[in-house]
């Protein structure tokens, strides 16, 4: 059982200020009515006096930005990038609530007013709630296409905090998105603890090594995350096209094999197996399984990369 501890302190008027181990608190009403407003959201209360019965309300600080977001179709929507939420912003409340008792009680509102505006005055201020708002601001961008805002924001970030990881993948995202894969690997050391649990992240960073002619750095993440059944296609043909880059073409079919290229359904990931496949069997010089694999992607589409010109070498 955990130690309780609240005190309560009348102002006068159906106003008072609740201390307790969570932090200070403010409320005000009247009999059958109560507001208040804490370190954890907003309480409202309505009771029928003498009955026993009432009802609470509570919304906290995090539900009530959530629902403003949304009004504003905001970064909110976007459920895959989480926002951050700042500290101390909840005495915004206290100030509205303030303004409210200076109508019926001036000295009193003008002293709940005082004190939230102090505190949420050095909430403004606080290095980490700039931090949090360059953060958000970051993410509103990206839910935007607004790559280049996005970029800004989160370096800015990043100047607070190096090691937020959570930015750096964002970065490495806008990177990836922006073809700048230098900037992407540059990242990968700063990122293997988020790669085995993103294993989106490992593959964005493995295609850059790709991109770049770096496929002893691309192999191992392709094998690391090639297991994840949603991205094991994806893997395994990037890692097939590895081995074949390499010139290891043997090692390069076992890999293509491991794709999806037996699924009867032509889907792009299982086009794109086959006819990296086809193209392996080619420069190893069996044409006869190349002719298999091409002559499925032909009979599917006869514009698919360079198949066409392929099969003309073969028949020929």
């Amino acid at each position: 059982m955990g130690l309780r501890f609240r005190k309560s302190i009348s102002l006068g008027k159906g106003v008072r200020v609740n201390f307790s181990k969570s932090g200070v608190g403010i409320s005000a009403g009247v009999k059958g009515y109560r507001v208040g407003v804490g370190p954890r959201g907003i309480r409202k209360t309505v009771s029928i006096p003498g009955t026993g019965i009432s009802y609470v309300e509570e919304k906290s600080f995090k539900r009530l930005a959530k629902e403003l977001a949304k009004e504003k179709k905001g970064f909110q929507e976007v459920v895959d990038i989480p926002a951050k939420k700042e500290k101390g912003y909840g005495w915004l409340w206290g100030i509205i609530l303030g303004l409210f008792v200076l109508i019926a009680n001036p000295f009193i509102g003008f002293t709940i007013t005082a004190i939230s505006g102090y505190y949420f005055y050095k909430a403004i201020k606080n290095p980490y709630n700039k931090m949090v708002s360059e953060y958000n601001k970051g993410v509103q961008q990206l839910n935007k296409g607004n790559f280049s805002l996005a970029e800004n924001h989160f370096l800015t970030v990043l100047n607070y905090d190096p090691d937020d990881t959570l930015t750096l993948s964002l970065l490495t995202f806008i990177y990836f998105q922006q073809g700048v894969y230098q900037k992407v690997v540059e990242n990968h050391s700063k990122l293997t603890e988020e790669i085995s649990q993103d294993p989106d992240l490992g593959y964005i960073i493995a295609y850059s090594y790709f991109q770049l002619g770096n496929y002893d750095q691309a192999i191992p993440l392709l094998q690391q995350i090639n297991n994840f059944d949603h991205i094991k296609d994806q893997a395994n043909i990037l890692l097939g096209r590895c081995f074949l880059e390499k010139g290891l073409l043997e090692i390069a079919v076992e890999q293509f094999k491991k794709g999806p290229v037996l699924k009867r359904t032509m889907t792009p990931e299982v086009m794109e197996a086959k006819y990296w496949l086809g193209i392996t069997y080619f420069k190893l010089g069996d044409n006869k399984k190349a002719l298999t694999q091409l002559q499925r992607i032909y009979a599917e589409d006869v514009n698919y990369k360079d198949v066409k010109d392929y099969l003309e070498k073969i028949i020929k």
